[in-house]
């Protein structure tokens, strides 16, 4: 019983600092966002890497991560936030995309930098693969 009251506490607390309004003009805190998707062994799905927040980015260096026993990349489109910059990706080594992007006037809108195309392994076990980005830099035009 004690159980239930403190996971209900936790519910409330959760619920109050959702309510919570966010100051007027904060700004949206840069982030880098990986989809999800469900597929079976044999079957291909799409997963978006999202970039929201951005003011005057200026360049980018990002690697993605995957599971490359039991995903298969069959392919890498660039996203509407890579078209007008100069853009370098490498999915030479499996497991592992490296993304380098760079833009002249810098970019301030939110959108899909990436659309990864993978085939989920035949043999690959029931369970959850996880497919992660990681930031190395990015920079503004001021710097």
């Amino acid at each position: 019983m004690e159980m239930k009251r403190i996971a209900a506490l936790l519910m409330a607390l959760c619920l109050v600092f959702q309510l919570i309004p966010a100051p007027a003009g904060a700004a949206e805190s840069p982030a880098i966002t990986v989809g999800s998707a469900e597929a079976y062994p044999g079957n291909s799905f799409y997963i978006n890497i999202e970039a929201t927040g951005f003011s005057n980015l200026a360049s980018l260096d990002l690697e993605i991560y995957y599971d490359s026993e039991n995903l298969t990349l069959s392919s890498v489109t660039n996203g509407s936030l890579l078209s007008g910059g100069l853009v370098s990706v490498n999915d030479e080594t499996p497991g592992v995309i490296k993304l380098s992007a760079a833009w002249l006037s810098g970019i301030s809108e939110d959108g899909r930098l990436l659309r990864l195309r993978f085939t989920v392994n035949s043999d690959a076990a029931p369970g959850t693969y996880r497919v992660l980005a990681a930031v190395g830099d990015a920079h503004d035009v001021n710097l």
